[in-house]
């Protein structure tokens, strides 16, 4: 089932599909978050891609700010297919994400994090992606990119932060 809902909420995009519940939420732009819940499936991982590209596409051509936070502390580690999938879409989007302020993974493994930073600078990808351990952090960053680069910070809490519920907009 996929739900977009405009209008009161602006552009919350939202997905469920095999275990897998995921939502993209442009409200705070140019902060983006993404949450992932469940289990990732390639179906959901190609639907977020297909959701959130054009939206970033535009803001970027638009000369606005991006910067994107996905939310992954809900998800159960996703199978080779999932990862395999986003490792190459990370390197087929280099372009596209150069031109970002950032994009940053909530994982609230400190291990994980630390392997997936090392595996980054190993391959070479440098810090095309981030890691932190909070949705504070994550926000936190944000917005000071945002600043050092003479933006506005966004107007988001990370310490509340929360998907309106699908009923809210009806």
């Amino acid at each position: 089932m996929v739900e977009s809902e405009l209008g009161v909420l602006e552009q919350i995009f939202r997905l469920s599909h095999q275990g897998a519940e995921v939502s993209f939420d442009a409200r705070f732009a140019p902060i983006y978050v993404t949450q992932f819940r469940g289990s990732a499936t390639l179906e959901s991982a190609q639907w977020l891609d297909q959701t959130a590209a054009p939206i970033f596409a535009q803001a970027i051509a638009n000369k606005k700010p991006v910067f994107y936070i996905v939310d992954a502390q809900g998800m159960r580690s996703p199978p080779a297919t999932v990862r395999r999938y986003w490792a190459e879409t990370i390197e087929s989007k280099r372009a596209q994400m150069s031109q970002m302020l950032g994009t940053i993974v909530v994982l609230d493994n400190a291990v994980l994090r630390g392997a997936l930073t090392a595996i980054n600078w190993l391959t070479g990808r440098g810090n095309a992606v981030g890691y932190v351990g909070t949705l504070p952090e994550a926000v936190a960053e944000g917005n000071r990119l945002l600043i050092e680069r003479g933006f506005p910070p966004a107007d988001l809490d990370g310490t509340r932060y929360e998907l309106p519920s699908r009923t809210a907009a009806r």
